[in-house]
């Protein structure tokens, strides 16, 4: 018995994709790609945006994304049966945007895993029996906009100890357990030291697999402990500015193939069009490039001497950056300072650094400080 699973990165249907879908020649769209989701057992999607007519933003640093509800008939067409929505974006057309997707999902017979109208059911893992197995799939993201509480809707927060405790619940349940996380630093092709240790603890929670994206660019893998995880399947549908990096329109699909107590894996890269969001498998010549370019991303995740020189060296470049960014609120003063016509000690003191450090490194200060955030959020929110 053998059960296929394909997984995508990111799928945001704005821009150029409404007119596909408002005329629904949607097959046009995915090209020789199509073939590869129609043939899986399920195939499933990180739906990066909600679908939703809604006009109420909510307020936050970043874009607000969303697409019309009938690009819906996008992932019909995919055969998707499964969209993970534990994501940045999920929320940034307030609840009514989220239970407008989950709504019209529901319509399509599509499942959905990682967000819900509070936080109980924004956990609950999407469950399925394929060919006699089993099957969870959980979904968790990073602390951003999107968050659920305990009386509001939002996304599935990453929680370690907590997932770790749900994991081995639903393992009572299930046959299989694959995690499904978004994070990671924006565009960076490595997963960052912490990125790392945190997908190698979910591997040590005796799950199938584990599947990371957000970054949108495509990562390596490696296989830990036995189990496969990657580090970042790139953009799938994303047309966001036509100005992008090439590493934006490029993704690949990954699809698991469970045998008994055997996993194998196959990438199958794609490129995404910038003048009309259509999808194509990359020819040979590209592809070998490609895969060339993966196995040296993995060698790097693996090398712990290479890997830690890197983000070292990545972490001291970005230092004046973050420091402005974090601690001037004045964006003049601020622009002057990246640009090094001020030094950043003329506006930041050795102080303030120790004052700083002491927020975010002491356990009691940080909880203190994300529960003081969280509830002016949550006003923000509601006005």
């Amino acid at each position: 018995m053998s059960i296929k699973i394909t997984f995508t990165g990111d799928f945001c249907p704005i821009g150029m994709v409404k007119a596909y879908s408002k005329s629904l020649l949607n097959r046009d769209i995915y090209g020789s790609v199509l073939k590869h989701l129609i043939e899986s057992d399920l195939s499933v999607t990180n739906l990066e945006c909600p679908l939703t007519e809604s006009s109420k933003k909510i307020k936050k640093y970043g874009p607000n994304l969303k697409a019309r509800p009938e690009s819906v008939e996008l992932l019909v067409t995919g055969k998707f049966k499964l969209a993970t929505l534990a994501n940045n974006h999920i929320l940034d057309y307030s609840s009514q945007g989220l239970m407008d997707t989950i709504d019209i999902l529901h319509r399509k017979d599509i499942g959905y895993v990682g967000a819900g109208a509070d936080l109980d059911k924004a956990s609950q893992p999407y469950i399925t029996s394929i060919k006699g197995m089993k099957i969870a799939i959980v979904n968790y993201t990073q602390s951003e906009y999107s968050i659920a509480g305990m009386d509001c809707s939002g996304a599935n927060p990453i929680n370690p100890l907590k997932n770790a405790q749900e994991i081995a619940e639903i393992k009572k349940n299930a046959d299989t357990v694959i995690v499904v996380i978004h994070g990671g630093h924006e565009h960076e092709s490595i997963p960052s030291p912490y990125f790392r240790e945190l997908l190698r603890f979910y591997a040590s929670c005796n799950v199938k697999a584990v599947i990371g994206h957000h970054t949108h660019v495509c990562s390596g893998y490696e296989i830990y402990n036995a189990v496969p995880i990657f580090y970042g399947l790139g953009n799938f549908i994303f047309p966001y500015k036509k100005d992008m990096p090439d590493s934006w329109y490029e993704g690949c699909l990954l699809q698991l193939e469970l045998k008994d107590d055997n996993t194998s894996f196959n990438l199958i890269p794609f490129t995404q069009s910038r003048d009309d969001s259509s999808l194509s498998e990359m020819n040979d010549v590209r592809k070998s490039k490609f895969m060339q370019n993966i196995e040296r991303l993995n060698n790097l995740i693996t090398n712990d001497i290479e890997f830690r020189n890197l983000w070292e060296s990545k972490f001291k470049a970005s230092k004046l950056n973050f420091f402005a960014e974090l601690m001037i609120s004045n964006r003049w003063i601020r622009a002057l300072v990246k640009r090094k016509l001020i030094p950043i000690s003329y506006v930041i003191s050795d102080k303030d650094v120790m004052k700083y450090y002491h927020i975010f490194f002491c356990e009691s200060h940080k909880e203190q400080i994300q529960y003081v955030l969280n509830d002016e959020m949550q006003r923000l929110r509601e006005h």
